[in-house]
């Protein structure tokens, strides 16, 4: 178990291993290849990381993941999907679908519930928009207003709060 509180195994050399080791426990009939990870002190505007693709290529943002530290294996399997299923978010719905398939045979509890939180990271202002279920009358909070079906009956939810 890593020392959150202690962020000195936030190295290029660690998240490297990480990225490989993540993807080959989650995705173990592709082929990541090398990608080179660097860590940068911040995006500017909250990012947690950012793919590049000739070479291929991750920068990890340290603002981020000091606020998020257990988010780092999420962002390096988003990462990863880049290289192998999407350069841009396109077809990140399948490769969630398959992860979250995955993840129900993996003890390693890394792939969140909701389509949303594995495309956004997490915001600063935690928490910011209110979506309701008119179905079932459930209502959740996230930190994006990208549309949310809802986790009890699958209807789309409607955005209620946080505008």
């Amino acid at each position: 178990m890593l020392d959150y509180n202690n962020f000195h195994w936030f190295t290029p050399m660690f998240l490297t291993d990480e990225i490989h080791r993540l993807f080959k426990l989650f995705v173990p009939q592709e082929e990541l290849g090398p990608v080179n990870i660097m860590v940068e002190p911040s995006s500017g505007d909250g990012k947690a990381a950012l793919a590049s693709f000739s070479p291929p290529g991750v920068v990890m943002y340290q603002d981020y993941h000091f606020m998020y530290p257990e988010d780092y294996k999420l962002t390096l399997l988003h990462e990863a999907g880049h290289f192998i299923y999407s350069r841009d978010h396109s077809d990140f719905e399948i490769y969630y679908n398959y992860l979250k398939v995955r993840q129900r045979f993996i003890e390693e509890k890394v792939v969140p519930d909701s389509y949303e939180e594995f495309l956004y990271c997490k915001s600063g202002a935690h928490g910011n928009y209110k979506f309701m279920c008119s179905g079932c009358r459930r209502s959740i909070v996230r930190n994006s207003a990208f549309f949310v079906d809802c986790p009890s009956c699958k209807t789309n939810m409607l955005l209620v709060g946080g505008l």
